[in-house]
Formats: structure tokens, C-alpha cells, sequence
């Protein structure tokens, strides 16, 4: 399981900002044990600093 349905966490909680969806992710990540990833968009910038 690497995700929870937030449609139900945001139907059961009401308005959930983009931090604690966040904090629900790492949440998870640490409870699965897994390693710290990248967030897509600085994924891009190292792929355009790499390329440079």
C-alpha cells in the first residue's frame, strides 16, 4: 500500500490542505518503512542541471 484514498479523507474530514496531504503521504512512507523519494518536479530540475 503506498496510498490512501483521499476522496474518503476528504469526504470524511472536509477541506484538506496540500500540507496535510503531504503529511498523510510521509505518514505512510515511514509507517511502510520506505525510502524518501523525489518529488517529480525536483526530479526535473536535477534531470535539467545533469543535462546542462
Amino acid at each position: 500500500m503506498r496510498s490512501i484514498d483521499k476522496r474518503r479523507v476528504v469526504k470524511v474530514f472536509g477541506r484538506i490542505t496540500p500540507g496535510e496531504l503531504a503529511a498523510i503521504d510521509e505518514g505512510l512512507r515511514l509507517y511502510l518503512d520506505l525510502p524518501e523519494t523525489q518529488r517529480p518536479d525536483e526530479n526535473l530540475a536535477l534531470s535539467r542541471r545533469e543535462a546542462q
